[in-house]
């Protein structure tokens, strides 16, 4: 009776589980698109430091929901921040303005993908990595004063 009792749970848990699955509705790009563009507006995480306009330019060159090109999109806007940072540096700019462009680098390569799994695109992870690290190492030097 109990193995009877155990069988007939297995058959309702393996029909139940399908179910459930088919609730779960895919996200499109558009509506994926859509929440970024809102969060950005409203100051949200992850994207609460970013700059809207290089959010419209990122968003609007995505044709996917494919995480190694979504990756790749937001790691090209931070290197090139994190290059303008090293550019300010080089030419002993304000420290504030330094501070600034090495975050936004940081910002922009910790965007997360559409399914919010880490993105591992060999260009898009040294970058991420690289990024990191260079948040770490020279933010903390930059960054102003007055904030912690």
């Amino acid at each position: 009776m109990k193995r009877l009792l155990v069988a007939a749970g297995c058959v309702v848990l393996m029909l139940a589980v399908p179910a459930v699955g088919a609730l779960a509705q895919e996200r499109t790009l558009d509506d994926v698109k859509r929440d970024i563009q809102r969060r950005v507006t409203q100051k949200q995480p992850p994207f609460d430091d970013v700059r809207a306009e290089e959010v419209g330019r990122v968003l609007a060159s995505l044709t996917s929901l494919e995480k190694d090109e979504w990756g790749k999109r937001w790691c090209d806007v931070g290197l090139a921040h994190e290059q303008r940072g090293d550019d300010l540096l080089a030419k002993k700019a304000p420290r504030k303005e330094i501070g600034e462009a090495y975050y936004l680098a940081y910002s922009y390569c910790r965007a997360p993908p559409p399914n919010r799994r880490p993105t591992n695109p060999p260009g898009a992870h040294s970058g991420r990595r690289r990024t990191t690290s260079t948040f770490r190492c020279r933010y903390s030097r930059f960054r102003s004063r007055g904030k912690s």
